[in-house]
């Protein structure tokens, strides 16, 4: 199997808190390509792009979280084939203790349809990430770096590209980043489950 040029592309991230609880985060991409490649080396340089983006966050979340696995989506026009799956290195090392399940940081990514914006909540913080209620310099620092690796494009070989993108469902296309970010300086709420249904 392979994957071909302007291919869409959904990247699923598991990650597992503490009680069972799964947090996912979804991102996507576009494929611009000078040829096929294949699955196989599409899902190894995904699941790379995931490392370093959360590898930038090793201090950041505690040390209990769990990095699970990556699985990799190709559009099938309404359907989204499973193209294959890989396993993120990364090991976090927080010590404190970690904020309730459902408290989050935000990071929104705009695109270059003004509409179609990106959020992205990052579970697992620990006490004393904040203070007065807003996030700590380094934590905002650490935000933005992760905002930066958000809009790298992956590149398998070269003019071989996946160009991060938001997934916009009322025009059912991928627009890609426009390099501009934003996070929330303030801690937000995400509780969206019951406790062990992810959030």
């Amino acid at each position: 199997m392979s994957v071909t040029n302007n291919s869409h592309l959904r990247v699923v991230q598991h990650m597992t808190l503490p009680n069972v609880v799964e947090h996912l985060n979804v991102f996507y991409y576009k494929a611009s390509f000078a040829s096929e490649q294949t699955d196989e080396d599409v899902v190894d340089a995904l699941v790379d792009q995931m490392d370093a983006m959360y590898t930038s966050m090793i201090t950041l979340l505690k040390s209990t979280i769990t990095m699970g696995i990556t699985y990799v989506y190709k559009r099938a026009g309404s359907l989204w084939d499973l193209v294959g799956s890989g396993s993120p290195t990364v090991t976090f090392t927080g010590a404190q203790d970690m904020l309730p399940h459902g408290v989050a940081a935000l990071v929104r990514a705009y695109t270059v349809a003004p509409r179609c914006i990106g959020r992205k909540y990052i579970g697992g913080l620990m006490e004393g990430a904040s203070t007065g209620g807003v996030w700590s310099a380094g934590v905002q620092t650490i935000l933005a770096n992760f905002a930066g690796l958000w809009d790298n494009v992956v590149t398998l070989s070269a003019s071989n590209d996946l160009n991060p993108g938001v997934w916009s469902e009322t025009n059912t296309d991928i627009y890609e980043l426009s390099g501009e970010f934003a996070y929330s300086v303030y801690p937000v709420y995400q509780r969206r489950r019951r406790p062990g249904r992810g959030i």
